[in-house]
């Protein structure tokens, strides 16, 4: 047998080709290591800012009831929004139920702002800005979810399922998996997990950024006893359902026969929201729908760009397209959006996640180049 024969040829196109395969190998497993390692380095480093930053701000990040220019001022100078903490307005103190109506912009710092991790999970009532929400998240490109995780379940459904069967499920165990649930509660049906197993859900995971929206409370209790839009012979407002929906333990059976009474019950949810979050040190992000920079704060503290946000599911009764600047009103997302491996971030596409991508069945995994395709296309 020749050293140049046919055989001899093939068995050293074996060994160079094998011998390519391990080097394409070991980079790509010294790269996953990598990336693991730095992954979990910003995981912590974001995990030490929070804290440290609660441990400095005790009043002014979790129980802030004085009027801060970080709670009435979005900005998107960074510069400034970071000595905001210690800018006080020369205004006297705010009463406990005057500052439950108002969300606070200082409850995480803006060096953070761009590092929230999934799954985003809104605590808020609806009709506050939930869909509008669902499609902020689902425009970026998250796994997002609203009022139904599945498509015939809602959401309350499998919490509460998730919930009774004990067993050390979490909540969202009988949901499905998203990055973002923008709405908990099923309406007027009356199951509300964001009150009735509040501390489950925040206690269960310690890593998820809570939402909490707000609204104008006359604007919202109005859009409660008008939804749906055309309201058929005997089928009931919102509002009519929530009143016999027995909602423990805030808002019992009989309760919400005026505006008061449904005002009473926004601000007793946004204090226990808050005791809970600051009790179990966990991330709270709150948001002003009615804030005309709300779409620019939205940007800046999840790095999304800000033509993701929108307002959807209008009624169109209480708001003619006339009356409504085209720019900010969107189509709404449906209840599930798949979400993809690009986030159409701020100022450009980036990376959902940093890792190892999912191994193919039956693919060595040397055959899995990771590259960054994210960052080269245009917004």
């Amino acid at each position: 047998m020749t050293i140049n024969s046919p055989i001899n040829q093939r068995i050293k196109g074996f060994i160079l080709l094998t011998f390519v395969a391990v080097v394409i190998n070991v980079r790509f497993q010294t790269r996953l290591f990598r990336d693991a390692k730095d992954n979990q380095r910003k995981v912590s480093q974001i995990d030490d800012e929070l804290l440290l930053f609660h441990a400095q701000n005790p009043d002014g990040a979790r129980n802030n009831l004085r009027t801060t220019v970080a709670d009435n001022v979005m900005t998107n100078d960074t510069s400034a929004a970071t000595n905001t903490n210690d800018a006080t307005i020369n205004n006297p103190p705010i009463t406990l139920k005057q500052s439950c109506y108002q969300a606070r912009q200082n409850t995480i710092p803006p060096s953070l702002y761009g590092k929230l991790r999934p799954p985003f999970i809104n605590l808020g009532f609806p009709k506050t800005g939930t869909t509008s929400l669902h499609s902020f998240f689902a425009c970026a490109g998250y796994r997002s979810m609203h009022y139904r995780c599945g498509p015939s379940v809602a959401c309350a459904e499998c919490i509460r399922s998730s919930v009774e069967e004990g067993k050390g499920n979490k909540p969202l165990a009988n949901c499905g998996k998203a990055e973002a649930y923008s709405q908990l509660d099923n309406g007027s049906h009356g199951n509300f997990p964001q009150v009735q197993y509040l501390e489950q859900i925040v206690e269960s995971y310690p890593n998820a950024t809570f939402l909490l929206t707000f609204r104008n409370v006359s604007n919202w209790y109005h859009s409660l006893t008008h939804w749906p839009p055309i309201n058929t012979e005997g089928q009931l407002h919102m509002s009519d359902g929530l009143m016999i929906a027995n909602i423990l333990p805030e808002f019992p059976s009989g309760v919400g026969n005026n505006e008061e009474e449904f005002s009473a019950w926004f601000c007793t949810h946004v204090e226990r929201v808050r005791e809970v979050i600051s009790r179990l040190n966990r991330t709270l992000v709150e948001i002003d729908i009615d804030n005309p920079n709300v779409a620019e704060y939205v940007t800046d503290v999840f790095d999304i760009h800000t033509s993701c946000w929108g307002h959807t599911n209008i009624n169109k009764n209480l708001h003619p397209s006339g009356n409504e600047s085209s720019k900010s009103m969107k189509e709404a997302a449906p209840w599930f959006v798949q979400g993809k491996y690009c986030i159409k971030g701020k100022t450009k596409y980036r990376m959902k996640r940093r890792g190892p991508l999912p191994v193919l069945p039956g693919v060595p995994p040397w055959m899995l180049i990771i590259n960054d395709t994210c960052s080269n296309r245009t917004l």
